[in-house]
């Protein structure tokens, strides 16, 4: 239903690229990807720098497995919107799929220098901190997430005994 609206809004509003956009997530949720495609390239074709389209088709190349394709999308997106941390922890994300741990935090560390509020992201980074045997990082990390409200790194903290 949501398709076939979302059509008849495009037939009155050819050029709208949040039409567009909300049409590829459709297709994203009814997993047809190819129509999620195309439906998020024409968004881009009308506004390059439509932040949100990249992040969505790097998100059906990273359900696809095609990494490289999916972090060049989340390079869009982050040089279209590099205030927005969306794309930093996606890439992230990526990354860690990828077992590239190092270049992982890195895309979070970015995340969190524009948000640090990011609790979730906090305990990603200490996630890979700790898969790489740095337990003063991981520990930090863990703090600030804990801090921050967050009832992982909350438990986290309680079970290795640090304070928070």
């Amino acid at each position: 239903m949501a398709v076939a609206t979302l059509r008849k809004g495009l037939k009155i509003h050819r050029q709208s690229v949040k039409l567009l956009y909300c049409l590829g997530w459709a297709f994203m949720l009814k997993d047809e990807s190819e129509h999620a495609i195309e439906s998020l390239q024409m968004a881009i074709g009308i506004d390059s720098t439509y932040a949100d389209a990249y992040n969505r088709l790097g998100d059906i190349y990273f359900g696809r497995a095609e990494y490289s394709r999916a972090i060049e999308q989340y390079r869009k997106a982050i040089h279209h919107a590099p205030h927005r941390t969306e794309g930093y922890r996606l890439l992230g994300r990526t990354y860690v799929e990828m077992q590239q741990y190092t270049k992982a935090i890195g895309q979070y560390q970015k995340a969190v220098a524009i948000d640090k509020k990011d609790d979730e992201t906090y305990c990603r980074i200490a996630e890979l901190y700790g898969r790489q045997k740095q337990p003063a990082k991981e520990k930090a990390n863990y703090r600030r997430a804990a801090k921050l409200g967050n009832a992982a790194a909350q438990k986290w903290c309680t079970k290795n005994g640090v304070t928070y």
